[in-house]
């Protein structure tokens, strides 16, 4: 299997009917364990996309497959019957498997820590239950990769241990486009500056605390 097939690989793993056994396997295990080469091989579903490397599983590989698992293992709340629409849809539009596939290895690539991994999951798992398109979670996905994964937690009400930097968390986040601006002295307003949630930070939010029941629209 060559490497230019990874992100069909990719797609074709988001469905396929051995993905609870990964949950399984994750439930329990530490960082070591998930980047030890034998254990990657013998993961269901990931080990497959590991034959794409060709036994070539240095560390960059090790850690792109440990990132692939924990984005798999976000997606364990899909139900069947979504994901065999979903399954149906890629079958019949090629275009759109191509394009989800190398959107996908595009993004776990970048990531810069194993918890975003986790995060993206839980945005694709919204885009398989139809609640939201795929547009939001490459933005939502493009946010996710340039935050600080602290700044993340704290916007999400997730405990994380406090430092200098994270008095003002949606100030970091300012460049991912979870915030807005308020004031500093356009159109009459107020000097100061005040940061708010925008509505693709909500959305984030939502998604990450289990909050988002419905199809969401932005724009």
């Amino acid at each position: 299997m060559e490497l230019r097939k990874l992100p069909d690989q990719l797609v074709d793993s988001v469905y396929s009917p051995d993905l609870d056994d990964i949950a399984f396997e994750l439930s329990e295990i530490g960082l070591d364990q998930l980047l030890d080469k034998g254990f990657l091989k013998e993961l269901p579903v990931v080990g497959v996309i590991a034959r794409i490397f060709k036994g070539s599983l240095d560390m960059r590989n090790r850690i792109f497959l440990a990132k692939v698992a924990k984005f798999l293992f976000s997606l364990r709340r899909v139900t069947k019957e979504q994901n065999k629409v979903f399954e149906e849809k890629i079958r019949n539009d090629q275009k759109l498997k191509k394009n989800v596939g190398q959107t996908l290895v595009l993004i776990l690539e970048r990531l810069d820590d194993l918890e975003k991994p986790d995060m993206v999951g839980k945005c694709f798992a919204c885009y398989l239950s139809n609640k939201i398109t795929f547009s939001q979670f490459r933005r939502l996905s493009r946010a996710i990769d340039l935050a600080f994964i602290d700044d993340l937690n704290a916007l999400i009400g997730r405990a994380v241990e406090s430092n200098e930097f994270l008095n003002n968390p949606e100030e970091n986040l300012a460049k991912t486009g979870f915030i807005k601006f308020h004031g500093g002295g356009e159109l009459g307003g107020s000097d100061e500056i005040s940061y708010l949630l925008s509505p693709l930070g909500q959305l984030f939010v939502d998604i990450m605390n289990d909050k988002l029941d419905s199809v969401v629209t932005l724009y």
